[in-house]
């Protein structure tokens, strides 16, 4: 930094300080105290200035950054005691913003800016980033709420683009080497500057005696556009990380997680109040319905004063500490009503309504303090000893001044009640110009001032007489209903409403016109003159003892939107996002009716559930996107095929289910099965690839009993599950056996679970021996279960269990270890043995397979080649390219790949070459067929002459007679397996066999590893 620059930047903050100090003397400011924080932060910047010009420049935390620092805090602390509310609560929706946006800048400033660098320079350097980190994002946050649409205010802006300056400089400065930091060149120094010269401006500033409140209200409707930008501020998290994956760096991984973490929990925070200030709203604008129809129903001004005091309170809130009506009855009297109470009195003149005016023309949401009134006015107006914000309004029409509202708070009101304050106003200054004119003129003349009362009010209103006929419509009829003036009159109010609703239209009417005073409020539909129908809110007050009105007064407001928003959140939490289909709670209510109307009408009722079978493959293969794409167009088939009283529902992943009602005969449903299948099975195309779809689907039928909607899903799922254990593709009726083997089958799974706690698991080993020798150069590690009660389990019983919970992976994984060191016991008498282990598909899709395989092989210290790990044909093939790498993977090792079940799946030649594997083992059901038929034997020559030029070993599977054990001889098979040369056997039986092995062959083959 070049000594000129350093000695312009200690004058111009000097100066800046001074500025500011001067404008809060000059000004005098409302909330003096953050202004003078302003010129407290200002004054450390100058000494920080000042202390890096008479100081060496040196690498981390100086002592003019410790002044710079503390500048932060004094102009964080001032910005935001300047936008604070009176009213915390509705503070609270700006606060959530500010850190909405201040938590986004932390994670880009991280990721962009302290991140990259933090490894580099002494802790010092480190704390001294993190703390300009930190202090410029609360910089931030806090400034960004001095901006908001509307009206351009000049000290809100002047604050705003200070901030900006010296956070854009920072971030100028974050972006330069570490090194290079020292040497700054002239913007750096402009930029400070210009942000310094901007925050003294808006201190010196005229506007600056004003408060400022350019934030926006925290009562906005919630929009389209701001839930878009709510979801797109969770969004930057994940796109952050995806930039820092596709650069290969994740080191701020867990810092976006827990930013990701934060801005979820502070949007929904946010839309939390934007439905909470929604409501707000709403009762506000039924609080001044209510007030509108109880001035109109106001007889005399004494009941115009209550009804006014009454919604004075209910509009105010806790805030209101008390009111007053200063009515202006004549020119030479006023009378004064406190709110809250019956005390009442008249004052001679209008010395009162005269001392007030001064405070109603320079009305502000802040208002003035109470004491600021004179003792004589205090005393007039009840107010002696009270404490809180004064506010004053001023009731007139035309500029005739007919009343003075005065309102007590405990703070500054929010712009939403000051505005439904001026709604209240205006009619109650409507309200004190009828009765003023009622007392005046004769009926007619007060008629017509009441229709202007009414015409001016946004709701419609309708007279109607005792029958029920229109009277009166007001202007608004023909904006809110499109009937022109005049229109209605003489047609009957009912006329007008739903069918749907008239019953209920009808009674409340008749109780209503029955009874004078009495007032009832009604949500119906009305139809508009196009044809269209209107959601409304009627309140209907019977006002025919009312000499100045003599009829029933209907306003009607309306309620679309309301409504229109009642139906999306009634909609959502009743259906499926995705696919737009009913959701478990929607179609659990439609099965329940269906089953009520089932007894009463004697129809047969259907309920089937679907599960889209290997939905996972397209999950993985073609991504989610894919997969979305595809559950979409299996719901529109499924819809297609429903008649209007059957429900189609997803209840959750690749699961529908679906209700047939009112059918002939339990046939039909099997026929509607049929064509469920059917359709199905046409090919959809889905991100440019054909795909073929198969769904197992479990039919249940409603009984003649009693049954409930969770017992028939019940049933659906136990069909379902035996169609997925027995081939998937198609479908099951249920049986009450199925019910038993589905608890069979909670229970199975229960103990599975216990059974890996417990250790209740062993090996057996199958022999694997040499076609040429007929010695055993091998065993097949087989898991056996058992039970404490149910003894020996069979693996079929258990392993898809395994698979379908996951339990697989620790199982095999233990299978894989004790294997290992039980082939290394045996190694020492008998070093040739090899040991084949299966690998289940769902191990094999886990990137960390590999790294658990090596971890097995170094804690175990057996030779990796006397490993054979067996995937499956179909496991392999599920995701071929992905397959590849992890085979590779384990390949590199050192161990032993077998295909398993070769022939029985799908693979080509073409994959075949390029697997990194070492033998195929030809599934048994190709082994049954030698010996039985000539052609038998043509399959399995050819795999294992396949196999031959690849350069891989074969072994067959299932050897169970010695014709087969000869042709395979023949056909020149390498190994082989089965009861014929070996049952599977415990370890104890195994050591007796390897020693009879000993001692009839001296020569053992090398086995898997030669």
């Amino acid at each position: 930094m070049s000594r000129t620059w350093q000695v312009a930047e200690v004058l111009v903050s000097l100066a800046a300080m001074a500025v500011a100090a001067a404008g809060v003397v000059v000004r005098r400011p409302p909330r003096r105290t953050a202004w003078l924080l302003l010129v407290a932060g200002l004054a450390a910047f100058a000494l920080g200035d000042l202390v890096a010009l008479t100081t060496s420049t040196q690498q981390g935390l100086g002592p003019a950054d410790v002044a710079y620092l503390a500048a932060y805090p004094l102009l964080v602390a001032g910005l935001h005691h300047m936008r604070r509310r009176g009213d915390p609560a509705l503070d609270r929706a700006g606060l959530v913003d500010a850190a909405i946006i201040g938590t986004t800048a932390a994670l880009g400033y991280w990721v962009f800016l302290v991140g990259p660098g933090i490894d580099e320079g002494s802790w010092s350097t480190k704390a001294a980033s993190v703390a300009y980190l930190v202090l410029d994002v609360a910089l931030l946050a806090v400034a960004t709420r001095l901006v908001a649409p509307g009206p351009t205010r000049a000290v809100p802006s002047l604050l705003a683009l200070g901030v900006a300056a010296i956070l854009a400089t920072d971030v100028v400065y974050a972006l330069r080497p570490v090194g290079d930091r020292a040497d700054l060149s002239a913007p750096l120094h402009l930029g400070w500057l210009l942000g310094a010269a901007l925050l003294a401006a808006a201190a010196i500033h005229p506007d600056a005696r004003r408060p400022v409140t350019a934030a926006p209200d925290s009562h906005e409707a919630i929009s389209g556009v701001r839930l878009m930008l709510l979801g797109a501020v969770v969004l930057i998290p994940p796109t952050l990380m995806g930039l820092e994956a596709a650069r290969g760096d994740y080191d701020d991984v867990a810092v976006l997680s827990v930013g990701l973490v934060v801005l979820v929990v502070l949007v929904i925070s946010r839309v939390g109040l934007l439905v909470r200030d929604m409501a707000v709203t709403a009762a506000r604008e039924r609080t001044l319905r209510t007030a509108a129809a109880e001035l109109v129903a106001a007889g005399d001004r004494a009941g115009i004063h209550a009804a006014a005091l009454r919604a004075l309170e209910r509009l105010v809130g806790p805030t209101a500490v008390t009111s007053r009506l200063v009515d202006v009855t004549s020119a030479d009297e006023v009378e004064l009503v406190a709110g809250g109470s019956r005390n009442q009195a008249k004052i001679r003149g209008r010395a009162l309504a005269t001392t007030l005016l001064p405070y109603a023309d320079t009305a502000t949401p802040d208002g003035v303090p109470v004491g600021s009134l004179d003792h004589e006015t205090l005393v007039s107006l009840g107010l002696r000893g009270m404490e809180g914000r004064l506010h004053v309004r001023p009731v007139q029409v035309n500029d005739e001044l007919l009343a003075l509202v005065v309102l007590v708070t405990t703070g500054p009101l929010d712009a939403s009640r000051a505005d439904a304050l001026l709604t209240l106003v205006a009619q109650l200054a409507l309200a004190l110009e009828s009765a003023t004119l009622a007392a005046d003129l004769h009926v007619r003349q007060s008629e017509a001032r009441f229709r202007a009362l009414v015409q001016n009010s946004s709701d419609a209103i309708v007279l109607v007489d005792r029958d029920a006929a229109v009277t009166y419509q007001s202007p608004s009829v023909e904006r809110m209903f499109g009937y022109p003036p005049g229109a209605l009159i003489g047609r009957s109010f009912e006329d007008l409403c739903h069918p749907d609703d008239l019953l209920r239209v009808q009674s409340g009417l008749t109780d209503v016109l029955a009874s004078p005073g009495v007032s009832r409020r009604l949500e119906l539909r009305l139809r508009r003159l196009t044809g269209g129908w209107l959601d409304a809110e009627a309140v209907v007050n019977n006002l025919q003892a009312d000499p100045n009105v003599r009829a029933t007064v209907v306003t009607v407001r309306d309620v679309g939107e309301r409504k229109q928003f009642e139906m999306q959140l009634t909609h959502a939490a009743f259906h499926d996002e995705l696919t737009g289909l009913a959701n478990r709670a929607l179609f659990t209510d439609r099965v329940a009716h269906a089953l009520a109307r089932r007894e009463r009408d004697a129809t047969t009722l259907a309920v089937l559930l679907l599960d889209l079978d290997d939905f996972k493959t397209v999950n993985d293969g073609l991504g989610h996107a894919a997969g979305d794409s595809m559950l979409r167009a299996v719901a529109e088939r499924l819809s297609a095929l429903v008649r209007p009283g059957d429900t189609t529902a997803r209840l959750g992943g690749d699961e529908f289910a679906m209700v047939l009602v009112d059918l002939p005969n339990e046939q039909s449903a099997l026929h509607a099965v049929e064509r469920i299948h059917s359709v199905l099975g046409q090919p959809l195309v889905i991100e440019g690839k054909e795909v073929f779809v198969q769904a197992s689907i479990g039919l249940a039928f409603a009984g003649s009993g009693p049954v409930t909607p969770e017992e028939v899903l019940r049933n659906a799922d136990a069909a379902m599950y035996v169609v997925k254990t027995d081939g998937k593709g198609r479908y099951a009726v249920y049986q009450p056996h199925m019910h038993a083997a589905a608890l069979h089958r909670l229970d199975l799974r229960a103990d599975l679970q216990r059974a890996l706690d417990n250790d209740e698991f062993a090996l057996h080993y199958q022999p694997i021996v040499s076609m040429a020798t007929g010695g055993v150069v091998g065993v097949e590690a087989l898991v056996r279960w058992m039970h404490p009660q149910r003894g020996l389990v069979n693996p079929d019983a258990f392993i898809p269990l395994a698979e379908e919970t996951g339990l697989v992976v620790p199982l095999g994984l233990w299978v894989l270890e004790r294997a290992c060191r039980q082939v290394v016991e045996w190694s020492v008498t008998n070093p040739g043995l090899s040991v084949s282990i299966n690998v289940s598909q769902r191990q094999l899709r886990r990137g960390e397979f590999g790294d658990e395989v090596g971890q097995v092989l170094e804690a175990t210290g057996i030779e990796p080649s006397r490993i054979a790990l067996e995937i499956t044909e179909s496991a392999i093939m599920a995701d071929v390219e992905t397959t590849i790498e992890r085979l590779q993977a384990l390949k590199a090792l050192g161990v032993r790949l077998a295909v398993d079940d070769f022939g029985t799946g799908y693979s080509s030649f073409s994959w075949l070459r390029q697997l990194p594997v070492d033998v195929l083992k030809i599934d048994k059901e190709f082994v049954d067929e030698l010996g039985r038929r000539e052609q038998g034997g043509f399959l399995v020559a050819a795999i294992i002459d396949l196999a031959h030029n690849l350069g891989l070993r074969t072994v067959a599977e299932g050897i169970e007679r010695p014709t087969q054990l000869a042709r395979l001889k023949d056909m020149h098979c390498d190994l082989g397996q089965g009861f014929h040369v070996g049952k599977p056997m415990p370890p104890e039986q195994v050591v007796d066999l390897l020693a009879a092995e000993r001692g009839k062959h001296r020569a053992v083959d090398a086995g898997w590893a030669s």
